[in-house]
């Protein structure tokens, strides 16, 4: 198995078949959430580490394009490794992470752990600026995802 770099945030294990899950990390992840955990799972995995606990409103540093370019080259990477069943999972900020893409591309299945679902200063461990995110309040979005199944 191939071991990340310790200052990426961004790694896909790619496997054989056609079924892979994106694994988001919660804020202040110094390493990817979900890594040990899903080790023993054949399927591809794509990890996600956002190092400026932005929410994944603006994408990742190492991909240019803000949230639509992390969506172009997840879906490129989608596409390329042929994939056909798609799950995201993430926990706190990882969730809404999970949320927010999955819903964005309309992958099969989102699994959210005590997700942060509203942006909002006011809140406790929210991002310290809520008026810079397109997507403050992930509901509307997650109401339109008719084709994506999205466990809380």
């Amino acid at each position: 198995m191939e071991t990340p770099l310790p200052d990426s945030n961004f790694f896909v294990q790619p496997a054989t078949g056609d079924e892979a899950v994106l694994a988001f990390s919660h804020r202040g992840a110094s390493s990817y959430a979900f890594y040990s955990l899903l080790a023993p799972l054949v399927q591809t995995k794509v990890f996600l580490r956002d190092p400026n606990d932005d929410w994944y409103n603006r994408g990742l540093p190492c991909i240019a394009g803000g949230l639509p370019g992390l969506c172009d080259h997840l879906k490129k990477v989608i596409q390329q490794l042929g994939l056909k069943r798609v799950g995201a999972l993430g926990a706190s900020m990882g969730g809404y992470g999970a949320i927010l893409v999955g819903a964005t591309l309309g992958i099969d299945r989102v699994l959210a752990l005590v997700p942060q679902t509203i942006l909002d200063k006011r809140f406790p461990l929210s991002p310290a600026c809520d008026s810079a995110y397109d997507i403050a309040d992930l509901y509307p979005l997650a109401a339109a995802a008719a084709g994506t199944k999205i466990d809380i």
